[in-house]
């Protein structure tokens, strides 16, 4: 059997042996990298899959530029490799086999430049230079943080990545690294890192999440847990009641309140989002109507979302997803509501009506592999994500959902005819409503991505 990790360049892992398929280097076995010869679709069901942009054997292949940049062949950083796991040649671009993929991954994400994943409450990440990975100058494969000073290796809880930053939590405290011109690592300064950092010395941190150039958090014991940010404050989204200057330390921003805690954060480009006690705050831009407010107005500290076409809007909120232009938000009920811009994408179920003031995501029949509809079954969704920390409208146009334990997809699949097709089977640029994929599995988290130049982007699932 060729060693075909060698042909071109291009390390593939040993592919054939997973297949059970002879790949040679010429001939009529399948080639995957001159797309020739007869291939049997073989497509991984279980552990990390990718879908879209391609990146064989590895998280990363390349050493510099985006995220985008390193999930392309080495040998080529414009063209991406091509690997047909369809049987009708369809065009789709996905991982086959990520190193180290086989574990039981809690929490992924992914920011413009690097990918973050906490299993067995260790933390692993990857990116496009050794600045961004922890202990690390290799950046092609992931690399677990291990003998971090004040951590234990398997005590992360929390993970999060901004544009070009990373913020973690272990048994509570607060470890932050990368860039930090705005201050939004919130060490008191605006100088980078490039190693993980603990931000003092406290042991209470519950959640964080980071955005373009800043970052909000939940801290204290359970009962007494108050909203914090750092960093940019460009339209209001540090919730500091105006819009000038920067914060390089982490404020308090809504005290801790006994009966009401803080339980969701959510940091996006130009405006930030935080749940309490079932309410859905924002503060930021709110341009296209994306606080489900009747508003386009800004707010500069954080405010409850008001008037909407249902008495339950704004009351039992649990998770949601904060795009440039749009939010999803999911009830205790396992329902997803949208407001915001609806153009070419939509919410998902289809409709591409813009929704000042929150829609309903409607279900309809059972889902099956490769349905296209509304998200299909019943209002069970535990799960959705958009890239929330890029600045293109187009950012949160790459949308995953887990629904009944199914993974939904639904977005823009090649914006301005770049990138890759990330919905299996379906080939159309825009896909407006949520297709189920991989459904004979199981789904446990999620992390949606795009580059820098919007290009290119895809989606991370961990299945079981």
């Amino acid at each position: 059997m060729p060693n075909i990790a060698s042909h071109n360049g291009i390390d593939v892992g040993n592919i054939a042996s997973i297949n059970g398929q002879d790949i040679a280097a010429s001939g009529g076995a399948f080639d995957p990298v001159a797309d020739t010869g007869t291939y049997t679709e073989t497509v991984p069901t279980t552990g990390l899959i990718h879908y879209g942009h391609v990146g064989l054997g590895k998280i990363a292949t390349g050493t510099s530029g985006s995220l985008g940049d390193i999930m392309m062949d080495s040998t080529n950083t414009n063209t991406p490799v091509k690997l047909n796991l369809s049987s009708d040649k369809d065009g789709l671009y996905q991982i086959f086999a990520v190193s180290n993929a086989n574990k039981s991954w809690t929490k992924i994400d992914c920011g413009l430049y690097a990918w973050c994943g906490i299993e067995g409450g260790r933390l692993w990440m990857a990116g496009t230079t050794g600045s961004r990975v922890h202990q690390s100058s290799a950046v092609d494969t992931l690399q677990q943080v291990t003998s971090l000073s004040g951590a234990s290796d398997t005590g992360w809880t929390d993970v999060s990545c901004g544009t070009d930053f990373i913020y973690a939590i272990n048994d509570g405290k607060l470890f932050v690294m990368g860039e930090n011109g705005d201050g939004q690592l919130g060490l008191g300064d605006t100088t980078d890192r490039s190693t993980l950092t603990q931000v003092g010395s406290d042991t209470d941190w519950f959640a964080v999440s980071g955005g373009d150039d800043h970052g909000v958090a939940i801290k204290g014991a359970s009962g007494n847990r108050a909203l914090y940010t750092t960093g940019e404050n460009k339209d209001g989204k540090c919730g500091s009641g105006d819009t000038s200057g920067d914060d390089t330390s982490w404020i308090e921003r809504v005290s801790a309140d006994a009966s009401e805690d803080w339980t969701f954060v959510e940091a996006g480009y130009d405006a930030t989002m935080a749940i309490k006690a079932g309410k859905v705050f924002f503060t930021g831009d709110g341009s296209n109507e994306k606080f489900g407010n009747n508003s386009t107005s800004d707010v500069t500290t954080f405010t409850q979302s008001g008037k909407t076409d249902a008495s339950t809007f704004g009351t039992n909120w649990v998770t949601g997803a904060l795009g440039t232009y749009r939010t999803w938000l999911i009830n205790s009920s396992g329902e997803v509501w949208f407001a915001g811009d609806g153009q070419i994408t939509g919410s998902g179920s289809g409709n591409t009506t813009d929704y000042k003031s929150g829609y309903h995501v409607k279900t309809s029949g059972n889902a099956s592999n490769g349905t296209t509809g509304s998200y299909g079954g019943s209002d069970n969704f535990t799960q959705i994500k958009c890239l929330r920390n890029h600045g293109f409208g187009q950012s949160s146009y790459v949308v995953a959902a887990i629904n009944n334990g199914k993974l939904y997809l639904h977005g823009s699949q090649r914006y301005n005819g770049g990138g890759a097709y990330f919905i299996p089977g379906n080939s159309s640029q825009y896909v407006s409503q949520g297709t189920v994929v991989n459904s004979g599995q199981t789904c446990v988290t999620i992390a949606p991505w795009r580059d820098g130049s919007n290009q290119t982007g895809g989606v991370f699932a961990y299945f079981t």
